[in-house]
């Protein structure tokens, strides 16, 4: 850069001008001490935040196995005394703890829990401070969140048990930030006792509909016997079960024990209807979990060829089981395109009756059917009962169907044919007779469409067995009431 200075003094006569030139100083591009540095200072920090990152990592993956190991010993231990309440109920003292009262391992060690948690390496010595250590407790809350509590005759008075597992576990560099030289680990099992999610009395199945299981008008739908859980109905609907008008859904000598059984609904409502009767161990469990169809690996029937001619042929009073005294219509299995029963009396041949057409099964006023007890050549296929397989139309039982014709005197039904010949016998027992309509699944015990049997002999099978393609309100069954109506199948 240039300066221009000019001198006006006065002691010379001219002017003068003088230039300056000045330059500015930049720094040499040699080479310094200090080159460097700040490299070094970088690969430092860097190295130090991998050692501690490695380290952090190495306690951390040691604290993961040891919550893997310390879940595995508490799902084992609770798992040996559920297994104990199971026996405990049956009369027979065992695990040696005491159901309801809470215990810790360290000196129960003995005890069916605590001697499966030490077989997984936890042998509850208590916890000590600032060493590895572990402690194993018991105890046994009085609900279980999502799980319906069983009543006191099928879980006992305690029927749930948690077990709780502490591991003190040695640290390392974890320790540099928390200032302690172990960490606790811990984990939790809840097991116990709950009601049997199977099959119920009736189950009503489709995912979503609603009134899926619906009584209206003056019927009394009454379950005796059979599981704790007598209807099951697994529409999630808000409102999948309705009872209206002066219906009463009477469950009170359901289940084992004769003094109640529960209704599960996977929806609504949550709040039971006055005219639901539970008795004294039922009860209105909404929401329930779902149950499976326990029967979605039996395949439709084959589709067999129409029954001879003639069909239904005429069958005189006492024939074959005929109850009425101006004769009956016996039908016998095959192929229907629809199949009503109109002002007349009916009596079923043992075997399969595959129905088409949207008329399905339709049993109107003033019919009444009947199985038929024929066993000769041309009465049945000898199964004992009948199986309606229905393909584009389902079952509708119409009010007053059960009771007889004007002109017409039906004899009662003996209930000791409901019954399978050397199977289960109905506790409490039936009536000695029964009146208006009886129908009666088979009862082979080596047939594709019959329930295995059991050690006490074979039940009855399926009764009703409608297409699963078809939906929508013409695939719901209808029975209404005015007469007498004995299902006995599934």
């Amino acid at each position: 850069m240039s300066r221009v200075i000019e001198n006006f003094s006065q002691s010379r006569p001219e002017r003068s001008k003088i230039t300056y030139l000045q330059t500015s100083r930049r720094p040499r591009s040699g080479p310094r001490s200090d080159t460097g540095q700040v490299t070094v200072f970088v690969a430092i920090v860097f190295t130090l935040f991998l050692a501690a990152f490695a380290g952090f990592g190495s306690d951390m993956a040691n604290l993961w196995f040891h919550r893997q190991s310390a879940q595995g010993a508490a799902d084992s231990a609770c798992l040996a005394g559920a297994v104990d309440l199971l026996a405990n109920l049956g009369g027979t003292a065992n695990g040696g703890f005491t159901p309801g009262t809470a215990f810790d391992c360290a000196t129960a060690t003995s005890a069916a829990p605590c001697v499966y948690a030490a077989l997984n390496g936890y042998s509850s010595t208590g916890l000590i401070a600032g060493k590895t250590s572990n402690d194993v407790a018991v105890s046994f809350p009085g609900t279980v969140p999502g799980v319906w509590k069983p009543d006191v005759t099928v879980g006992g008075s305690y029927p749930y048990l948690r077990v709780d597992v502490v591991d003190r576990v040695k640290v390392y560099f974890s320790a540099l930030t928390t200032q302690t030289k172990t960490m606790d680990v811990r984990a939790t099992a809840k097991c116990g006792l709950v009601l049997p999610t199977g099959p119920g009395a009736i189950m009503v199945l489709h995912p979503n509909l609603a009134s899926a299981f619906s009584i209206q008008g003056s019927p009394n739908v009454q379950i005796t016997g059979g599981p704790p859980r007598g209807v099951v109905v697994n529409s999630s609907n808000a409102v999948a079960v309705t009872i209206g008008g002066s219906a009463i859904l009477d469950l009170s000598q359901g289940g084992p024990s004769l003094s109640g059984s529960d209704i599960g609904i996977t929806g609504g409502p949550g709040t039971p209807y006055l005219n639901f009767y539970p008795g004294v161990t039922g009860h209105w469990v909404s929401p329930s979990v779902p149950v499976p169809d326990p029967l979605k690996t039996v395949a439709p029937p084959t589709q067999p060829s129409a029954p001879a001619s003639p069909n239904p042929r005429s069958a005189a009073y006492l024939s074959n089981g005929c109850p009425d005294s101006n004769g009956c219509d016996e039908y016998a299995p095959g192929l229907y395109t629809g199949l009503q029963v109109k002002n007349a009396t009916a009596i079923f041949d043992p075997g399969i009756y595959y129905i088409t057409g949207s008329g399905g099964l339709n049993l109107d006023s003033n019919s009444v059917v009947r199985p038929s007890t024929g066993t000769g050549t041309g009465a049945g296929d000898g199964s004992g009962g009948a199986l309606f397989y229905l393909s584009g139309g389902t079952v509708s039982i119409s009010s007053n169907s059960g009771k007889p014709r004007n002109n017409s005197t039906i004899d009662d039904f003996n209930s000791s044919l409901v019954a399978c010949p050397g199977g289960w016998v109905p506790n409490p027992p039936l009536p000695a007779t029964l009146q208006g309509n009886v129908l009666l699944a088979p009862c082979t015990t080596n047939g594709t469409y019959n329930i295995p049997p059991t050690p006490q002999g074979p039940y009855r099978g399926l009764l009703f067995f409608q297409n699963r393609s078809d939906t929508g309100t013409a695939a719901q069954p209808s029975m209404t009431g005015g007469g007498g109506l004995c299902l006995v199948g599934t």
